[in-house]
């Protein structure tokens, strides 16, 4: 399974948060990851924050920004172009989706069954299948 994941979700993959035993399964069974270009300043932004707060020690810090660089050297990197717009108006208008499940990745991680999906999981794989 092709997996797409944005910022909010991503970042549970590297701090424990509700959803991050979720996330690991979806990534257990997923053949390939996509992820916004956006992601890597994103989830960085989230790490130092926790890092300023003193919730992740330096060390953490470091190994958690590490994994991620790894993670993303594997993963598929969705620019926001033009296409990718259009794609996601005729999917959208297509399918039963809410483009405001792309900042709700808690809700498609806690209840997976539900058809609302992140939407740019489905610019990234060539079909349509909800988590």
């Amino acid at each position: 399974m092709n997996v797409f994941l944005d910022s909010s979700a991503l970042a549970k993959r590297y701090m424990e948060e509700p959803g991050s035993d979720r996330l690991e399964e979806i990534l257990a069974s997923a053949s390939a990851l996509g992820v916004s270009v956006v992601c890597v300043t994103e989830v960085i932004s989230a790490l130092a924050r926790r890092r300023r707060e003193r919730k992740l020690l330096p060390q953490q810090y470091l190994k958690a920004k590490q994994a991620l660089f790894e993670d993303i050297e594997e993963a598929s990197v969705i620019n926001l172009t033009d296409q990718v717009v259009a794609r996601a108006v005729a999917l959208l208008e297509r399918w039963p989706l809410r483009s405001s499940a792309c900042g709700s990745s808690r809700r498609v991680l806690d209840r997976p069954d539900k058809t609302s999906v992140l939407i740019l999981a489905l610019f990234a794989v060539p079909e349509i299948r909800p988590l």
